[in-house]
């Protein structure tokens, strides 16, 4: 027991914290990061312009504006509609401390990122829940049904984290014009739009109720740096500003983010052949007897008739670090896998042995 005063009902948050095997190239394939190096060239030339200072010195503000101009080029938004942050889960909880109240509603989809109930709880709050449908979709009709006088906030990843799913600009269009007349606040989490069909920025320019998260974990493959960002208009910019941290990128995460920025092809390719091996993969694992379901992100969900206790065990024997034990709606079974791909993959001795298992 504590002894002082405190919030007693936030000590008891359930927090879990991700157990992994391995993290070699081609072994990451559990929590949707770059799962082979970066070229050498590329890499030794970033670890030769680290200095003693970036360990030293407070992080520059000037380089933050570095970071941020350019951001702004390849967004093409104006850089007061930009704001930093360390990984866009922070960037997600600052929009809940910004949009929630006592009491309050959040309505988001059914599975969705667990970290948005964590933070709906941490803000007093309540997740309203909109289920998928037996396509593993969900309808912009059943967002807006959810609505209720308590909802400030209305909160989407797209691409989806976990199902995978993707919804085009005029649907979500129509949920944010439907919300703006009722001053809600929508977040577009974007951390999977590199491996997706397109991105809701567009939007930024004619509403003023949503906000766009980014991140530079997935498609941009630097999740170990800790950068993300947000798109949104320049008030709801300034708002969130009054919330940062005193310094919230270190040096080196600033230097890297705006090396892989200035070398745009290696994450690009990268994202390139991923989309490409991920459809190729979810082919061969059909071909193979598995049920799969393919995604708009970096993985690919499979399972079979014996709920894939051959080929998880096959993946352990390789020390695989690996995302098993899921569900999907609709399906009875509980130990579906969510897959990490990436190019090269189907090549590996493990994948091929799971294929032929």
């Amino acid at each position: 027991m504590i002894d002082v005063k405190l919030n007693d009902w936030k000590i008891h948050l359930e927090r879990r914290r991700a157990i992994r095997n391995q993290v070699e190239k081609y072994k990451r394939l559990d929590m949707s990061e770059r799962i082979c190096d970066f070229p050498d060239d590329f890499f030794q030339k970033f670890i030769s312009c680290i200095t003693q200072e970036d360990l030293i010195t407070y992080p520059s503000h000037a380089r933050y504006d570095q970071l941020i101009d350019k951001i702004s080029d390849v967004e093409e938004v104006h850089v007061n509609q930009i704001h930093l942050v360390p990984g866009s889960d922070v960037a997600i909880r600052l929009i809940f401390e910004l949009a929630c109240c006592r009491k309050s509603e959040v309505i988001s989809t059914n599975p969705s990122f667990p970290m948005y109930d964590v933070y709906a709880k941490m803000f007093d709050s309540k997740i309203i829940s909109v289920d998928y449908g037996k396509d593993l979709k969900t309808n912009t009709s059943d967002f807006l049904s959810k609505l209720s006088p308590k909802t400030r906030l209305v909160i989407i990843s797209n691409p989806s984290n976990p199902v995978g799913d993707w919804k085009s600009v005029d649907e979500i269009e129509v949920l944010c014009h439907e919300l703006q007349k009722r001053k809600i606040l929508l977040c577009i989490d974007e951390a999977y739009v590199d491996y997706g069909p397109g991105t809701c920025k567009s939007l930024v320019e004619n509403y003023q109720n949503i906000i766009i998260t980014r991140t530079f974990s997935k498609g941009l493959g630097a999740a170990g740096i800790r950068v993300g960002y947000v798109i949104s208009n320049s008030a709801i910019i300034d708002a969130m500003s009054r919330l940062r941290f005193t310094f919230p990128i270190t040096n080196i995460s600033t230097k890297f983010a705006i090396h892989l920025l200035e070398h745009s092809k290696i994450y690009q390719t990268y994202t390139r052949e991923t989309i490409k091996e991920r459809d190729y993969l979810a082919k061969k694992f059909k071909h193979a007897g598995f049920d799969v379901v393919n995604s708009h992100c970096n993985w690919i969900h499979f399972n079979d008739h014996c709920d894939n206790q051959r080929a998880v065990k096959i993946l352990h024997d390789y020390d695989i670090s690996l995302k098993a034990g899921t569900v999907i709606p609709f399906d009875p079974r509980s130990n579906w896998v969510r897959l990490t791909v990436g190019p090269g993959l189907a090549e590996t001795e493990f994948i091929k042995e799971v294929l032929e298992s």
